[in-house]
């Protein structure tokens, strides 16, 4: 009677106490637009909505895309590259300001003449891209501050630069005219021009080079001798291709890597050094830092096919080379975002790193017997790869950044080898 007693008193006392569940905030996924598919064209527009200016992350197609950042509306809309005559599959994500990124909605733009040609005999509608815009001139120089770039395209279509709308449209005789701000000082800049057509279907790029003429303030570190700029040309070189560097911790590590074609930046000229990076993109890199041969791929994996632009890294390393595996359901899943634990494995075997044996300091948060990944955190941590957060900690689930991934390559191969 009194054991019954506790108990029922017990459950009585602990049901009147409070559980606090401490759970990690997650973005809410985007509320992605039906995308227009099927279409014939090379590009295609990828719109929703999410949280006001959180990070639009989107992954999957041709090439890595930039990401983007949602108005003060949550509104969004990214350009892609589509594949041609196939289904082009990308994995849309938002990301708020603590980086947790949402779960990623899917979604599949089909491109091919013959099934647009259906869906328009059924519709009636428009999936039909206008021709690219033609241009009067597409290299320029000029003394003044801002420049009318002339042209003709479909009547009645919108006019882009650089992606954004002009506010400028092709008139009824097919000819349009933009202005565009130029900065000057003798740099060359880029301007992609392209025309939407009343339907919403892009056409391709045109580019057109302008050349500033005007004066160009030079400071006392431009004036320096031809020897000083002759050793300092290795050093400065991607320093004008890659626009979001400058001053960043890793500038360095970044520019060894970009001047050796191991990476590259986005579309836009940018590198993202703070950018999350995936699965694809990390065997790329190492792959190539450390001169690994690549084979033709094959489809190895249900969600890899031929015409993806890692589909040979990918096979690459998952095959002879054993440096990444897929999952039980025969998928790779490319476009997930990688984890410290995981990038420093996938560097470190690439590498040939193979002398764990001996290796016993490590981080605090890394369970020796447990953890997996705890003979690659004790390597990096020994060896100085890797020098973890101020508190002992190594956060293994976390995930890494391509300022971070550039760091550790840089890092190992300086301590292995270097570069030819």
């Amino acid at each position: 009677m009194k054991k019954f007693f506790f108990v029922f008193l017990l459950l009585v006392v602990s049901s009147t106490i409070p559980i606090l569940l401490v759970m990690a905030e997650t973005t809410p996924p985007p509320q992605v637009d039906e995308p227009i598919s099927p279409i014939d064209s090379n590009k295609g527009v990828i719109t929703g909505h999410a949280d006001p200016y959180a990070k639009i992350i989107v992954t999957g197609g041709l090439y890595d895309i930039p990401p983007s950042e949602a108005d003060e509306n949550g509104d969004f809309s990214v350009t892609v590259a589509l594949i041609q005559e196939s289904g082009n599959t990308y994995f849309i994500q938002a990301e708020n300001e603590d980086a947790t990124p949402s779960d990623p909605i899917e979604i599949t733009i089909i491109e091919g003449v013959a099934e647009v040609a259906e869906y328009e005999a059924e519709t009636g509608e428009d999936r039909t891209a206008p021709d690219a815009p033609e241009l009067n001139e597409t290299e320029v120089e000029t003394e003044d501050s801002a420049y009318t770039i002339v042209g003709s395209g479909e009547a009645g279509a919108d006019v882009l630069v650089n992606n954004e709308e002009s506010g400028e449209k092709v008139d009824s005789n097919g000819n349009f005219s933009v202005e565009v701000a130029i900065s000057g000082g003798g740099d060359e800049e880029v301007f992609n021009i392209a025309v939407k057509d009343e339907a919403g279907n892009l056409s391709s790029n045109v580019k057109i080079y302008i050349t500033g003429q005007g004066e160009e303030v030079e400071d006392e570190e431009d004036q320096e001798s031809d020897n000083d700029e002759d050793e300092d040309e290795d050093e400065t070189e991607g320093k004008d291709s890659l626009t979001d560097i400058n001053g960043h911790w890793a500038e360095d590590y970044i520019l060894e890597l970009y001047n050796n074609d191991v990476i590259g930046g986005y579309g836009d000229g940018r590198f993202g050094p703070n950018d999350s990076i995936t699965r694809a993109q990390i065997v790329k890199i190492s792959l190539l830092a450390f001169e690994l041969p690549t084979a033709d791929g094959d489809e190895n994996f249900t969600d890899v096919k031929s015409g993806d632009w890692f589909v040979d890294y990918v096979a690459s390393a998952s095959g002879d080379l054993g440096i990444v595996s897929g999952y039980s359901d025969n998928t790779f899943k490319p476009n997930n975002n990688v984890t410290r634990a995981e990038a420093l494995k996938i560097i470190l075997v690439a590498a040939g790193v193979n002398d764990f044996d001996s290796v016993t300091p490590n981080f605090t948060d890394v369970n020796t017997v447990n953890d997996w990944f705890a003979k690659y955190t004790a390597y990096a941590k020994s060896s100085g790869l890797v020098g973890g957060y101020s508190d002992g900690t190594f956060r293994g689930n976390q995930t890494i950044t391509r300022a971070e991934v550039c760091k550790i390559v840089v890092e190992l191969i300086d301590s292995l080898t270097s570069f030819n």
